[in-house]
């Protein structure tokens, strides 16, 4: 994972500085994830935490329509969908939510 594009995504984003926080269930022993937001913008953040690959299972909030992973480009479409996420290990999802 390249560092340097996560602290551009963290200048870039005011939801990954914002007041808001949740965490959020993954139904993963190493897995973590949590929701910031600032106004109307969201992220989702997941993390695979340990040295085995993992699965985290996440249920988006009413309204999201889609999820744009962007550290990969990859498009998720989404309507009050729950989301399964294979993680290789110590790896990370940054997901811009679209409501």
């Amino acid at each position: 994972m390249d560092g340097f594009r996560l602290v551009r995504l963290r200048r870039q984003l005011p939801a990954l500085t914002g007041e808001g926080f949740e965490e959020l269930p993954t139904g993963s022993a190493t897995a973590f994830a949590y929701r910031r937001w600032q106004g109307d913008q969201s992220v989702i953040v997941v993390l695979n935490l340990g040295e085995q690959a993992t699965s985290a299972r996440l249920r988006a909030r009413a309204g999201v329509s889609a999820l744009r992973d962007l550290l990969t480009g990859e498009r998720v479409a989404c309507q009050g969908c729950e989301l399964n996420l294979d993680l290789p290990p110590y790896a990370a999802r940054v997901l811009l939510v679209k409501e």
